[in-house]
C-alpha cells in the first residue's frame, strides 16, 4: 500500500514537471499533497506493526505440579483485559493470578521467583482494670502466622508468634519470622475506701467522755496522742488506705474528749451532798419532815425559855386578879 502511494505521488510529480511555468503553483500544491499522503500511510501502518508485537503471559493453573503455563499473545490482548495490572481493567475470571513474564531471558514461568513478603511484628495493647492486654497480628499479603500456645481474647502470658510464607510467596531475605510477645493480665486496681468519723460520748459524774474509732473496710487509723479509755483532751485521728485500696474523702479528724463532770460542791465525782431535811421542834422531841415556822432555839436553851414563859403567864394572872378585885370594891 505504501508502494502504491509512492508510485501515485511519483506519477503526479512527473506530470507536473512537464507543465509550463504558469502552472508552478498547482505543482507545489500537488507536492504538498504527496507528502501528506505519505505521512498518513505511515500513521495507519503503526497499529499494524504494534499488533504483531507478542508478550508472554504466565497463566495460573491452580496445579501444584505445574502452577503456571506460558502463553504468548499480542500485546493488546495481553494487557487489556487479560492482566490486572492494566489500570482501569479487571482481569477476566480465572486470570486473577496471571502475570506478565517481563524477563524475556526466562524460558518458562517456573523459573520466575516467587514474590517476597516481609512479616511484621504483632502488637500488644496495654491491660486495664477491667481486661487483659490484647494480642493483634499485623496482616501482610503472602504471610501466615501461628501462635503458640493458642491464643484467644482475654488470655495473658508469654506467646511465640511464627510467620511463614503462603503458597506462591517467599519470605524476604533477612526478615524476622519468630516473635516473642508478652500479653499482660488485667491490672489489680485498688478499690475505693472512705474513712468514717470517730464517735465521742459526753462525760458523766462517774467517768469522762469516750473516744471510739469507727472501722471501715480498707482503712487503717492512727490516734495522736495515743488514747486509752478514761483519757481526756484533744486527739487527732488520721486515716490511711490499706493495701489494695485508695482513700477517698476526709482523712483527718480532730476531736475533744471531755473530763468527767463535777457533781456537788467541793466534790470531784461521786454523789452530790444531800440537802438537810427541815424539822420542827415539839415537846418531847422533833417531828421530821414538818417545816419549823417557830423561832429556832438551840436544844441546850430549852429550860430557861420555859421558865420565862411560866413567869409571864403568872404575872398575867396576877394582874388579872388585881383588876377584878378593884372592880369589886367599887
Amino acid at each position: 500500500m505504501l508502494a502504491a502511494w509512492l508510485h501515485f505521488g511519483a506519477r503526479t510529480y512527473g506530470q507536473s514537471g512537464q507543465s509550463t511555468q504558469g502552472t508552478r503553483k498547482p505543482e507545489v500544491r500537488k507536492l504538498i499533497g504527496l507528502a501528506a499522503g505519505m505521512a498518513m500511510v505511515f500513521v495507519l501502518a503503526l497499529p499494524v506493526a504494534a499488533s504483531n508485537e507478542k508478550v508472554t503471559i504466565c497463566h495460573a493453573t491452580s496445579s501444584e505440579s505445574n502452577p503456571f503455563v506460558a502463553i504468548k499473545v499480542s500485546a493488546n490482548s495481553g494487557y487489556e483485559p487479560h492482566l490486572s495490572d492494566n489500570p482501569g481493567n479487571n482481569p477476566l475470571a480465572g486470570h486473577e493470578q496471571d502475570f506478565l513474564l517481563e524477563n524475556t531471558d526466562l524460558e518458562t514461568c517456573d523459573q520466575v521467583a516467587d514474590p517476597e513478603a516481609t512479616p511484621l511484628a504483632p502488637s500488644v495493647s496495654g491491660a486495664t482494670c477491667e481486661a487483659a492486654g490484647v494480642l493483634t497480628l499485623t496482616e501482610v499479603e503472602g504471610i501466615a502466622y501461628e501462635i503458640d500456645p493458642a491464643y484467644s481474647a482475654g488470655d495473658s502470658g508469654e506467646f511465640t508468634v511464627t510467620a511463614s510464607a503462603e503458597e506462591g510467596w517467599a519470605i524476604a531475605e533477612g526478615a524476622q519470622t519468630v516473635f516473642e510477645v508478652s500479653v499482660p493480665g488485667a491490672i489489680d486496681c485498688p478499690e475505693n475506701a472512705a474513712a468514717i468519723a470517730p464517735s465521742v460520748t459526753g462525760p458523766t459524774c462517774e467517768a469522762p467522755g469516750n473516744l471510739t474509732v469507727n472501722a471501715a473496710t480498707g482503712v487503717s487509723y492512727t490516734v495522736s496522742p495515743a488514747y486509752i479509755a478514761g483519757a481526756s483532751g484533744t486527739f487527732t485521728i488520721t486515716a490511711a488506705a490499706a493495701e489494695g485500696f485508695v482513700l477517698t474523702g476526709q482523712s483527718s479528724f480532730i476531736v475533744d474528749v471531755l473530763a468527767k463532770k463535777v457533781c456537788g460542791e467541793g466534790t470531784q465525782g461521786g454523789n452530790p451532798t444531800p440537802t438537810p431535811t427541815p424539822t420542827t421542834t415539839v415537846r418531847g422531841g422533833t417531828q421530821a419532815g414538818v417545816p419549823n415556822t417557830a423561832m429556832d432555839v438551840p436544844a441546850s436553851n430549852g429550860g430557861p425559855i420555859a421558865f420565862v414563859l411560866i413567869g409571864v403567864v403568872a404575872l398575867a394572872l396576877a394582874g388579872w386578879r388585881s383588876v377584878v378585885a378593884v372592880a369589886e370594891r367599887r
